[in-house]
């Protein structure tokens, strides 16, 4: 553990874990690029955990009884404006592994209030942000472009289970949102907190 740093966009601060041989400049870097995230990518990480969290109340919806279901409806809305998701997630450490390259690239495990047993783990490459799902993937930001599509086993499991063969991955996130209609609303950018 390196000590803690704020983030800017969530608003927390969260402990810095390295290998023991990555730089203090490499750190920096990595945290100076969380800290001043592009509005498209931010964008995109809200689409990204919409789609996490639909995914999570389909299978509540699925396999809970009708307490659980009204339970976690009412703890979190169906419906996100603007940037509003960003509030149910909380990052508690950002991972820097050994650079291969010379871009930002790191793990954030996050606490999430729709999985709160796995959590939410974002990995981020440049910025791709290149798997958002359970804290169960351990692969981190160097790994070939194939793993990240098995380690979203629950996009996987959604496409299985809907017959449905989708090449690029950034296609599911229309398809998931046109059949569960659970929405992202982006509205100009004064408007998100």
């Amino acid at each position: 553990k390196h000590g803690k740093v704020y983030l800017n966009l969530f608003g927390v601060k969260a402990e810095i874990e390295t290998e023991k041989d990555v730089e203090d400049r490499k750190k920096e870097k990595c945290v100076a690029h969380l800290n001043n995230l592009d509005d498209k990518v931010i964008d995109e990480l809200c689409r990204k955990l919409a789609v996490n969290y639909m995914l999570t109340l389909k299978s509540v919806k699925d396999c809970g009884t009708s307490e659980e279901i009204e339970e976690f409806e009412k703890q979190i809305p169906n419906k996100f404006v603007n940037r509003e998701i960003l509030k149910y997630i909380t990052p508690q450490i950002i991972y820097i592994e050994p650079p291969l390259e010379d871009i930002p690239a790191y793990t954030l495990y996050c606490e999430c209030d729709w999985e709160e047993e796995h959590g939410v783990n974002l990995i981020f490459k440049g910025d791709n942000i290149l798997y958002f799902g359970d804290s169960c993937c351990t692969i981190g930001p160097w790994a070939d472009a194939e793993n990240y599509k098995y380690e979203l086993g629950f996009l996987k499991d959604y496409l299985n289970d809907n017959n449905l063969v989708i090449e690029n991955l950034n296609d599911i996130f229309t398809k998931i949102s046109e059949n569960y209609k659970v929405e992202w609303i982006k509205k100009s950018k004064n408007q998100f907190y």
